[in-house]
Order: C-alpha cells, then structure tokens, then sequence
C-alpha cells in the first residue's frame, strides 16, 4: 500500500486515496474512501495489458491536483 493521500470534493467531503499492489491481475488497485463513513467510494484498476516489473503501484503516494480536480497515479 502507498501512503496516504487525500482529495476535498466540492461538497466538502474527504477522500482519502492509496494504491495497493497485487501479485496477480489486477496488478495495482487506486482507491478512495469517504473519511467520514470508512466506504470506498471508487476504485480503479490498471489495464489488463499491463504488467507490472516493480512495485511501483504500492510504493508511490496518489498525486492531487486539487485546483484541478485531477487525481494521478504515476508508475
């Protein structure tokens, strides 16, 4: 799991959001949970094409653009 990071919505709400590597398909998961009530609120997954080398889905934090609205992963 990547350290935490987190995003405010424009309602208010808290996400926060943390990539996990897997060892098998799907290899790396990004999740946000609502800080409030502890339910994911959306996920994604990488491609099926994509096969990892290292670990990098678990080992850096989820960038916020928060001025932006924008959430990225960079591998």
């Amino acid at each position: 799991m990547s350290s935490l990071n987190y995003y405010v919505g424009p309602n208010g709400t808290v996400l926060f959001i943390a990539g996990f590597t897997l060892l098998k398909y799907p290899y790396g998961i990004l999740v946000a949970v609502n800080s409030e009530n502890g339910k994911v609120v959306w996920q994604s997954q990488l491609p099926s094409t994509y096969v990892p080398f290292n670990t990098g889905m678990g080992d850096s934090p989820a960038t916020v653009i928060q001025s932006s609205g924008i959430i990225l992963r960079i591998l």
